[in-house]
């Protein structure tokens, strides 16, 4: 049971790096796309 728990909580926390990176990236490629077509939000 302590592997399995230990398990799912590596893999929880590896989901959310993930997710967390991805967002980093939308949020740069957005700042980006904005500076170049020169519209800032």
């Amino acid at each position: 049971m302590k592997r399995e728990k230990n398990a799912s909580k590596n893999e929880v926390k590896t989901t959310d790096f993930l997710l967390e990176m991805l967002a980093l990236f939308i949020l740069i490629s957005l700042t980006i796309y904005a500076i170049r077509t020169g519209k800032i939000f």
